[in-house]
């Protein structure tokens, strides 16, 4: 029997990321524990939401600053003024448009 090590594909290495689609159409992966506030920090004007806290005509919610990112999980970079802003279909059409083509760009340059 011989040792064998499989490496992980660019799709499971992308899981093992927390995302950050940041308000310029940039997509940064954090592979460390990060805290929502550090991110928040470098980016003042700014607040993060989580992919799944974003429903159409609700209100967006920020994420605790104290609060770690999750690997495999997504996060949008928003203006603060979002953060009173009920989101609409074409708000967030346009957000998964841009999530889905950085997303595409980030698994075929590996």
């Amino acid at each position: 029997m011989g040792n064998c090590k499989s490496m992980p594909s660019p799709q499971t290495q992308f899981m093992q990321t927390a995302k950050v689609m940041f308000f310029n159409g940039i997509m940064k992966e954090f592979r460390e524990p990060i805290k929502a506030g550090d991110i928040i920090g470098h980016n003042s004007g700014y607040f993060l939401c989580h992919w799944d806290c974003l429903h159409i005509d609700k209100f967006m919610v920020s994420v605790n600053s104290e609060e770690e990112l999750e690997l495999g999980d997504l996060y949008f970079l928003l203006p603060l003024c979002k953060l009173q802003y009920v989101l609409s279909v074409s708000d967030m059409a346009a957000m998964v448009f841009k999530a889905n083509s950085a997303i595409k760009q980030i698994i075929s340059s590996r």
